[in-house]
């Protein structure tokens, strides 16, 4: 996808008329150094000082005397953290205001961005965030841990935040759970997420991993003591003050009684507001009554379920996705269905999807099996129902999915998938 930005550069330099030729570098009257710092690339740039300083508030400072070296009439600026690949699509930017992205990655589509808030160009800001969107997507659900740590510290990308945030609200798998990359999350987006109300886990689930991320970045706890009946008085001050700007955003009033007495208040009572302790004993022994604690309102949840949570949900989604076709490949053969993107898997619903096993179709031809006498039928016995007696044996796709080849299911639920 070809990623273009333009705009009428005349009009921008109001009635400073000019055409310049981006090649002809006769005039120029500065030279910018670039590159060079942490293993860089070292070039240098030939510009005019009258265009900087028109295009960017940045170079009007940049380029005085208090930065800026001048060797007779000629302005030498040193720009060491910056490529001269980014540099020269900045570049290009403050002369034409017309420029092709396609050829960045993620990482170079990032440092523009960097670069291009450092140089003071909002306009170039919007559009390397919405090419970003637009174009690296996968790239983006790979490395968001990188990605928000960078959108934390530049308040100017709220584009790529929102975009970003609204990621891991729909599949907050893909940091949350098995991998644990949520303990590299900031307090600062910690905070964000917790404030969305599309946030789709289990709000127990939401209250058990900010506990482990407070732990994790309290000193006294992330190392040594992480059994909690060995803390000291000052272990459970230490971690309510790392939790003190999160507490407050969890919707407790919107997880059970009995999760609420096993894994909030039996263990953590000490970390907790001494008027939400007391609320939180009013709302369910004297409904109705009214408290002082502000009621946050239900997060939405993204799934009806009794055997898994919004989290499993997510997992699922994420396998589905991209292989889910409105009038798909299907072909009826003998009491087969012929599904090329047919799966099957298995996860323990309190593992944090840590053992979760991914089985696709090898045999697309006997991906399901139609019968009059059993439930859900997957591949030539990978999967089979027979009222609540199971059985389950490699035959038509990847892998195994459980451990025994016999089973009774309390019981099963059946969903329909359909496209965002």
């Amino acid at each position: 996808m070809t990623s273009y930005f333009c705009h009428d550069t005349k009009s921008d330099l109001g009635s400073t008329e000019l055409a310049i030729d981006f090649d002809d570098i006769n005039d120029a009257n500065v030279i910018i150094e670039v590159g060079g710092e942490n293993n860089l690339e070292f070039k240098s740039f030939k510009a005019h000082s009258l265009v900087l300083c028109e295009k960017s508030t940045y170079f009007r400072i940049a380029l005085s005397d208090k930065w800026a070296r001048k060797e007779e009439d000629i302005y030498i600026f040193k720009k060491p953290n910056v490529a001269p690949k980014i540099f020269e699509v900045i570049l290009k930017f403050i002369y034409y205001e017309s420029v092709n992205l396609e050829h960045l990655d993620g990482p170079d589509s990032i440092a523009l961005l960097i670069a291009s808030d450092e140089i003071e160009l909002q306009r170039l800001c919007i559009h390397v965030q919405t090419h970003i969107m637009n174009t690296q997507n996968d790239w983006l659900c790979k490395n968001l841990i990188f990605v928000l740590d960078i959108i934390s510290k530049h308040e100017d990308f709220d584009i790529l935040r929102e975009h970003v945030l609204g990621i891991v609200c729909r599949d907050p798998h893909l940091i949350f759970g098995a991998s644990n990359d949520y303990l590299f999350l900031s307090e600062s987006i910690m905070i964000l997420l917790l404030k969305r109300d599309d946030l789709g886990m289990d709000e127990i689930d939401i209250w058990e991993y900010l506990i482990k991320w407070g732990i994790e970045h309290t000193k006294s706890l992330s190392q040594i003591n992480r059994d909690i009946n060995n803390w000291s008085k000052s272990d459970f001050a230490a971690l309510e003050e790392t939790l003190h700007n999160c507490i407050p955003l969890i919707r407790f009033f919107q997880i059970s009684s009995t999760d609420l007495y096993d894994k909030v208040r039996i263990p953590y009572k000490k970390i907790l507001p001494k008027q939400l302790n007391e609320d939180i004993i009013k709302y369910f022994m004297k409904p109705g009554c009214e408290l002082t604690t502000r009621i946050l309102p239900s997060r939405l949840t993204i799934i009806d379920s009794h055997i898994i949570k919004s989290i499993h949900a997510g997992l699922i989604s994420s396998w589905i996705d991209g292989n889910v076709h409105d009038n798909g490949p299907l072909t009826k053969m003998r009491d087969y269905e012929n599904i090329v993107n047919s799966f099957v898997f298995s996860f323990n619903v309190n593992d944090d999807l840590k053992n979760a096993v991914l089985s696709r179709v090898v045999v697309a031809s006997n991906a399901f099996y139609y019968s009059t006498s059993n439930g859900p039928c997957f591949g030539d016995g990978d999967l089979w129902m027979t009222g609540t007696f199971g059985s389950s044996r490699r035959m038509s796709y990847e892998h195994s999915i459980m451990d025994v080849s016999n089973f009774f299911a309390n019981d099963y639920e059946v969903f329909q998938v359909k496209k965002r």
